[in-house]
């Protein structure tokens, strides 16, 4: 069996240094893997007649928004990532948290409150 050799990559300071060593290196890969996310959403959503790429991004910025109240070293950090790779913070919190934000727009809301 073949591993997958992941990247090193080393940084140093604080959340949003951090963010943008990572994203300044691995800005190609940043890119191909929302190029993907978002390809994958969009063949998903659309065989199940769902929500347009763009709406996608509008709830993935909401979430954004939730999550940069929650933790805001954590966003810091996702936003130099961004940043640096020369992509939209909502584009790159989409990406990474696909499914999630997927489930928001295409599951039934809750009637409880989930956390």
């Amino acid at each position: 069996m073949s591993l997958l050799k992941l990247p090193i990559v080393e940084c140093a300071g604080d959340a949003r240094t951090l963010g943008n060593q990572q994203g300044e290196q691995l800005r190609e890969r940043i890119a191909a893997f929302i190029e993907q996310r978002l390809s994958a959403f969009a063949e998903y959503s659309r065989e199940r007649a769902g929500p347009s790429v763009e709406q996608f991004l509008a709830a993935g910025a909401a979430c954004l928004r939730a999550f940069e109240a929650w933790d805001p070293e954590g966003a810091a950090e996702s936003a130099g990532i961004a940043e640096a790779a020369g992509v939209s913070a909502e584009a790159l919190y989409g990406s990474t948290n696909m499914t999630d934000v997927r489930d928001v727009l295409l599951l039934p809301a809750s009637k409880t409150d989930e956390g």
